[in-house]
């Protein structure tokens, strides 16, 4: 995560805001996405 950061903070004008999303689940198992075989998450 802190690569990421990193690049988008070399990457963005030094004017605008940041804009960050982080999505962290608990107790997460393979088959809720769909792109494992889960019907719960439709995912790519």
């Amino acid at each position: 995560m802190a690569l990421c950061l990193s690049l988008t903070a070399y990457a963005a004008d030094k004017n605008t805001p940041y804009n960050l999303l982080v999505i962290q689940t608990d107790e997460h198992h393979f088959k809720t996405l769909g792109c494992y075989g889960g019907k719960i998450v439709k995912t790519p």
